[in-house]
């Protein structure tokens, strides 16, 4: 059947390897992408080789991939792995038509056309370029938030001691206007002190008084000797502690001989 729908794609390889009529069939089927999805050129293929086992379909067959074109060895490995887990999944069925269109499926997926070196070096170029360009909006967008951290840091600093410097300029402020309010308060009641010299005399004399009385109760209390002289004179001494005086009492005073 296989044969049939693949045709020339189609290849017995036991008469390849000169294997005998009742062995396994081994047989190599070359792939491209489903004609039915291609419409340009072929740029990916691959040659599927199965082989069969006495116990299959019980058991899976060994597959290989050979002769691929268009495919990185990422691409023929990932394609492996594919199809071995679909032979264990297909076990006890027939499988090799479902395993080789998975593989033309796999090749339509990747059917691109192939770089020379030259254009694979420039491809690879341009990638590293961009990658070069991603990193370094990166750090440029790195530092600029950090910048902009930095500035409103400085910012918020600058602020902070623009109010500290207010808040101390409108300390002095209400300071001096205290003082002000104190000095003004101060030559007010000087004011009304000189203003009011009428109670000041009348206090002052109402002071003199009281020490003229001071003085009459001292003199009260001052004790005094008298000395006749000659000529009727007399001389009368009076000793307080306000003072000492020496008073001359007669008809005439004049120098005494």
């Amino acid at each position: 059947m296989l044969q049939a729908i693949y045709m020339g794609e189609f290849e017995d390889m036991r008469t390849k390897y000169q294997i005998e009529a009742g062995s396994p069939p081994i047989i190599c089927l070359e792939l491209t992408p489903n004609q039915s999805m291609v419409k340009h050129e072929v740029y990916a293929k691959a040659d599927l080789v199965v082989k069969y086992t006495t116990r299959y379909p019980t058991d899976p067959p060994v597959i290989q991939l050979e002769n691929p074109k268009g495919l990185s060895n990422e691409h023929l490995a990932k394609l492996k792995r594919d199809l071995d887990q679909q032979a264990k999944e297909l076990a006890g069925e027939v499988m090799v038509l479902q395993l080789a269109q998975s593989v033309q499926t796999f090749l339509h997926k990747h059917n691109r056309p192939t770089l020379s070196f030259h254009e694979q070096m420039l491809k690879n170029m341009q990638k590293e370029k961009e990658i070069k360009e991603m990193e370094r909006e990166k750090r440029l967008a790195k530092d600029r938030a950090q910048a902009k951290e930095l500035n409103d840091e400085v910012h918020k600093r600058v602020q902070a001691a623009l109010q500290e410097r207010e808040a101390r300029r409108e300390e002095r402020k209400k300071r001096h206007q205290m003082e002000d309010r104190h000095k003004d308060h101060a030559d007010s009641e000087n004011n009304i002190t000189i203003g009011s010299s009428p109670t000041r005399r009348r206090k002052n004399t109402e002071s003199s008084e009281t020490s003229d009385e001071v003085e009459k109760s001292s003199d009260r209390r001052m004790s005094f000797s008298c000395t006749k002289l000659k000529q009727k004179v007399e001389i009368v001494n009076f000793s307080s502690k306000l003072d000492d005086r020496s008073i001359y009492c007669g008809k005439c005073v004049g120098m005494y001989e």
